[in-house]
Formats: structure tokens, sequence, C-alpha cells
């Protein structure tokens, strides 16, 4: 997720958002209501991070059914690099 360092919420609301299967319009607009709330700076995630997110991230919470949401929590809140994946 490019653009500068993203929240654990915002990057709650990508993973989650891509693991059900949402587009990335369908999370950008979350992000935007969420941003308009709070009065926070929107980030917007690109289409690039996205991808990656549906490539490398998903399939990684998904290789390990037995730890999903422990992996899911680490993406969250301290991400790994794409080699580290």
């Amino acid at each position: 997720m490019a653009r500068g360092k993203y929240t654990a919420g915002e990057r709650a609301v990508a993973v989650i958002g891509v693991l059900a299967g949402k587009t990335l319009d369908e999370i950008n607009e979350q992000l935007k209501a969420d941003a308009g709330r709070s009065g926070a700076e929107l980030k917007l995630l690109n289409e690039e991070s996205y991808k990656m997110l549906v490539r490398k991230y998903a399939p990684s919470i998904d290789a390990a059914p037995d730890q999903r949401w422990s992996v899911a929590w680490g993406h969250i809140t301290a991400p790994k690099s794409l080699g580290d994946l």
C-alpha cells in the first residue's frame, strides 16, 4: 500500500475488503466515508497496492488456515515487505 504510511484502521479496511472480495472502488468508498467521519487525511488505496494485496497478501493469509486471523492481524499491525511473504 503505497503513498505513505497507512493507519492500522486503513490497512484493516483494505485487507478485509480484499479477503471479502470487494473491489478497489468499494474499498476506497469505505476509506472516504471513514475519513469524512473522522476528519482524517484521505488516503485512498491505489490500483497497484490493491493488486498486490490480492496477489500476495491474501494468499499468504489463506495459506495458514489454522492461523488465518493471526496472520491477518500481523499484516494489519506490522505489514511485511513483499520479500518476506
